[in-house]
């Protein structure tokens, strides 16, 4: 099943549901790359043509996450530490 129909139907039901979509994609490592961003979309690069924003969530210690924005048309990248533990 393609995925570029569902994407493409996404930003209507945000304003139409007061509701905000979020869609992920697992990545993986490229250990041949030596410059640049060495990790690759799993699921193909067809989110990245669709998503506005792109946040990329790295494991730090306990239940620390490193936020990374990748990807913003008016927010410069910038890194944020964050925390998930079971009350949410």
């Amino acid at each position: 099943m393609a995925a570029a129909p569902e994407l493409q139907c996404l930003p209507g039901v945000g304003p139409a549901t007061a509701d905000r979509p979020t869609v992920t994609n697992q990545v993986r490592s490229n250990p041949g790359s030596y410059f640049g961003d060495p990790t690759r979309p799993i699921g193909g690069n067809i989110l990245g043509h669709e998503s506005t924003v792109r946040p990329s969530l790295r494991q730090s210690k306990g239940t620390k996450r490193i936020v990374r924005l990748v990807d913003a048309p008016n927010l410069p990248g910038s890194k944020a530490v964050m925390r998930i533990e079971e009350g949410g």
